[in-house]
């Protein structure tokens, strides 16, 4: 159950140190399974393979110590709104990817820092976008991919 951002914010301004309060809210953070946001890095192509790179943050946009499992999507555009098309043979190089579900649909386990290294491979020249749920009403989508 995610709490509302009013009930953080109200527990942050309630507390006198301000230190104490992130410890609160990370745990609340923590017990809610929500996520405050990822960041991307896609690499260059590489003999057909692109690494993306998830690296997941705090509210306060530092890296996170602890293992996350994300929900992670290959998407057609940046809006997200249909699968990709394409077939890719996609690997971990950092964390750990569980079942895919017709190369499109991931579980992704990060390393304990937080970070996690996909490997896209595929022949073709490409595009796609990698989609991450931070919660259940919100997607943060990465840079376009494309294979040449």
């Amino acid at each position: 159950m995610a709490l509302a951002s009013v009930t953080k914010t109200f527990l942050t301004q309630a507390l006198a140190s301000r230190s104490a309060a992130r410890e609160i809210i990370g745990l609340l953070n923590s017990l809610s399974g929500s996520l405050a946001t990822v960041t991307f890095a896609v690499a260059v192509e590489a003999a057909n393979n692109i690494d993306v790179t998830i690296q997941v943050k705090d509210e306060w946009g530092n890296n996170v110590t602890s293992v996350h499992a994300l929900d992670v999507l290959l998407v057609a555009t940046a809006a997200a709104l249909a699968f990709n098309a394409n077939a890719y043979t996609i690997t971990a190089t950092a964390g750990n990817v569980v079942e895919p579900v017709a190369a499109k649909v991931l579980k992704v386990l990060t390393t304990a820092a937080g970070l996690a290294t996909i490997r896209l491979n595929n022949v073709a020249a490409v595009t796609c976008f990698m989609a991450v749920q931070l919660n259940s009403s919100q997607l943060s989508v990465s840079p376009t991919i494309t294979h040449v």
